[in-house]
């Protein structure tokens, strides 16, 4: 049910109106092998967008660009947390002929192919300019086209197959848009690296192997290829037998989540969801850009993913034991003063980085591996919350309306985590403690009169920041010099202060209370 803010985009819920019937035979995947592939493809497809946004807040931070301006970006992955509310469209809204699932598929992959040619065109200008609003709305863009596409793919994944197979579909999920996800995010900064590329050269050079326009033109004919090859060689099948709900009227839909709103329980636990993750906001936000700033390759961070798929895919498994049960938020409240740890751990290692080096620095193999230590025992918290958070929304939801009410609590989950995130980053560069002399004219300024100490990020090791621009929104350009604390620093205090605070206060007896409440509070029809 949790997520990190890279992870918010690549989400695994299921289409809100659509119920597979369960058979009793026997899975048999060589009856479907064609159908899992051509699924395993679309989730592929799915992820690169999904990736590729990702990498964007780095590249961003290659440009000393404001975190203010990172906050603004970051509402670009806002569309994947909210797809339930345009879910239903996408269900009901289609023309027969071309197919309920291909309706949608065939014009939505064309537009995210015609999106990369055109973002390709414009982005080496864009981040030239440093541009950031017509990044976040094009990139806004591209994520609402993966996204619908991921409802109707979810959709047709359920019928695509016969019945006994239909449980692959959540195994062609998972794998194709984490595979899809590293190449676009993972795969991308390792050949647009230099250094990278360097390894692979005879003489050194100073670009990478891929730049970002080639990068999303190769996808682009991708997916146009793939979109042709699919509306002209496969058929959909009915699925009057196959779906339950599938023909579920759209405003019944929008009722249907209206009425799961209206439950006590339900406002509650939103609540609760929607206010978790204060505890570790800044460091989810902020914590992999500061190492970047603090010259950190930002291929390296992204390569970590790629070793963390396989205990990605464990942890549900390991963690079982505790996490199924009658009492999974107990396991799941239980995890999360490790989370506000290290909320704290990831500013150490922030600062340590700069202690160490700076920007060009050849930092140890034994501070790489601390670092992907970190991340290793900072995810199994986080998987463990996901797993159970899942478990707990299984147990409560109404089997009547099953889809549409996971659906709903995993959006408001992904909102919990997405705007804790934004106002960390629109905050960082005006919560720094300390003062700045304008050297020229030895006169003492605070430091909201300065402009770009957090967008420079250059800090030195004695906490020095050399030519900073004083003279706030006006700009007056004096040289400067500053001695401060990060506002990464202040943000990580107050957050992990504020969570431990939530957790002690109200978090915890909260969860602990509605998970004691009886089933029938949580329904929506009760039963006669």
């Amino acid at each position: 049910m949790e997520k990190s803010v890279d992870e918010a985009s690549v989400e695994l819920t299921k289409n809100p109106v659509i119920v597979p019937v369960i058979s009793p035979k026997k899975p048999n995947f060589r009856k479907d092998i064609r159908s899992i592939l051509l699924l395993l493809l679309l989730y592929i497809l799915q992820g690169i967008p999904l990736g590729l946004i990702v990498t964007i807040p780095f590249l961003l931070q290659s440009k000393n660009v404001p975190y203010t301006d990172q906050a603004r970006f970051s509402l670009a992955y806002w569309p994947f947390g909210l797809k339930v509310l345009y879910a239903p469209i996408v269900d009901a809204v289609y023309w027969q002929r071309l197919g309920r699932r291909k309706s949608w598929i065939i014009p939505l992959q064309y537009l995210i192919a015609l999106f990369f040619f055109v973002i390709a065109a414009k982005v080496d200008d864009l981040f030239e300019a440093k541009d950031v609003t017509s990044l976040t709305i094009m990139f806004f863009c591209l994520n609402f086209l993966a996204a619908s596409q991921d409802v109707a793919v979810d959709g047709w994944a359920l019928t695509m197959m016969a019945p006994e197979n239909v449980g692959y579909a959540s195994t062609c999920n998972a794998v194709g848009q984490t595979l899809g996800f590293v190449l676009g995010f993972s795969g991308f900064l390792a050949l647009n690296s230099a250094s990278f590329a360097n390894k692979f050269r005879d003489i050194p050079g100073e670009d990478g192997l891929v730049t970002l326009p080639q990068f999303l033109v190769f996808w682009a004919i991708i997916f146009a290829v793939t979109t042709t090859l699919i509306l002209l060689f496969k058929k959909e099948k009915k699925e009057s037998l196959q779906v339950t709900e599938g023909h579920m009227d759209i405003f019944e839909s929008y009722r249907n989540l209206w009425r799961i709103l209206k439950l006590r329980n339900v406002q509650i636990l939103a609540l609760f969801l929607l206010t978790v993750r204060i505890g570790t906001g800044a460091s989810d936000a902020l914590a992999r850009l500061k190492l970047v700033e603090k010259g950190i390759p930002k291929e390296t961070l992204a390569l970590f993913s790629i070793f963390l798929i396989p205990l990605k895919l464990a942890l549900p498994i390991l963690t079982a034991k505790w996490t199924v049960g009658p009492n999974p938020m107990k396991v799941y409240i239980n995890t999360i003063p490790f989370s506000i740890l290290f909320g704290l751990i990831w500013p150490l290692l922030v600062y340590w980085a700069g202690w160490l080096g700076g920007p060009g620095t050849e930092y140890p193999f034994w501070f790489y591996a601390i670092l992907f230590t970190a991340t290793v025992a900072e995810l199994v918290p986080g998987y463990t919350r996901f797993v159970t958070g899942m478990g707990f929304s299984a147990k409560i939801s109404d089997p009547e309306i099953g889809g549409t009410y996971m659906t709903l609590i995993n959006t408001i989950t992904n909102v919990g985590g997405m705007w804790p995130a934004t106002v960390a980053l629109a905050l960082v560069d005006y919560v720094g403690i300390g003062k700045c002399r304008d050297v020229r004219n030895d006169v003492l300024m605070g430091m909201a009169n300065v402009t770009e100490v957090g967008a420079a990020g250059i800090l030195d090791d004695g906490g020095e920041v050399r030519n900073a621009t004083m003279g706030g929104a006006g700009g007056k350009g004096k040289a400067g010099k500053c001695s401060l604390v990060d506002g990464y620093y202040v943000e990580s205090v107050v957050c992990s202060v504020l969570g431990l605070l939530w957790l002690f206060v109200w978090g915890r007896r909260t969860i602990m209370k509605l998970q004691r409440k009886p089933i029938s509070t949580w329904r929506v029809i009760q039963p006669e």
